[in-house]
């Protein structure tokens, strides 16, 4: 390689694609980051497929999906993240062993059927970047997975049919982002998995540091993470809008959950962890 390997946060040795020499790296390496591969550099690749990994984090890769990217066979997690020219997870199945998936602000996801492909997969994370959200064309591709936890942050658009997700019996833990759905499909995530209907009601405080206070009594202010609704909240000025913001909410998941058959009641959802 022209120059040493680096670290990331996490400790994990870090490459560029245009440095990338398998030969050059450890034998027994099992976590790598690979960034900033142009298609130029992507036939550098060559012989990450040999490398035992259990641990690989793609970052800036100038591909539209992993056909051109030697996967490893042992891989256990895979983590892309800031390649907006990625759009498909077409021969993400070189890795069939995958068990994680992280996929961070990237390009539209216009393809995931080959996720289905992955027997082992339990844990998926969409999310959006800093400044755009994560666009989906579909949630379907969801039904075919046999996923444990699913994070979806920063998901557009708003309106896709949730369904996919309802119906995950393997499901034990969503995490969604209250203002990616609109109010229907959020209230019947909320009747369907109980924590997220927690996490809404829990109305966290907004952070302090970020010096941001009521203006009318100067007090502090609490964050409501649903669509279409006001952020930011006194608890002492407002209370009485607050509150009928969260009780209408609350009728839609318990309608939501009266039209599964029955389950947790929101207000009841404490008795159950």
């Amino acid at each position: 390689m022209t120059a040493g390997p680096a670290t990331t946060g996490e400790g994990r040795m870090m490459v560029s694609g245009a440095d990338f020499d398998a030969a050059a790296l450890p034998a027994d390496l099992d976590a790598l980051a690979v960034y900033e591969v142009r298609r130029a550099d992507l036939p550098r690749l060559a012989g990450l497929e040999r490398l035992p990994l259990k641990l690989l984090e793609l970052r800036w890769i100038s591909a539209p999906d992993f056909t051109d990217i030697p996967l490893p066979a042992g891989l256990e997690e895979l983590i892309v993240w800031h390649s907006p020219k990625l759009r498909s997870c077409a021969g993400i199945t070189r890795a069939p062993g995958l068990k994680r998936l992280r996929w961070w602000d990237t390009g539209p996801l216009e393809d995931a059927s080959a996720l289905a492909q992955l027997p082992g997969l339990r844990r998926l994370e969409l999310s959006a970047g800093m400044n755009r959200k994560q666009k989906l064309s579909s949630l379907a591709f969801l039904r075919d997975l046999r996923l444990e936890v699913l994070h979806l942050n920063g998901i557009t658009p708003p309106d896709l049919d949730i369904t996919p997700i309802l119906d995950m019996e393997s499901l034990r833990e969503l995490e969604v982002h209250g203002p990616d759905f609109e109010l229907e499909s959020l209230a019947a995530l909320c009747a369907r998995f109980p924590a997220v209907y927690e996490e809404i009601a829990a109305l966290k405080p907004y952070p302090p540091d970020l010096d941001r206070a009521c203006e009318r009594c100067g007090g502090g202010l609490i964050m409501l993470w649903l669509r279409r609704r006001k952020f930011l909240w006194c608890k002492s000025c407002e209370a009485g809008p607050l509150a009928r913001v969260l009780d209408r909410f609350a009728a839609q998941v318990e309608a939501a959950r009266q039209a599964r058959g029955g389950g947790v009641s929101p207000e009841n959802t404490s008795k159950e962890h």
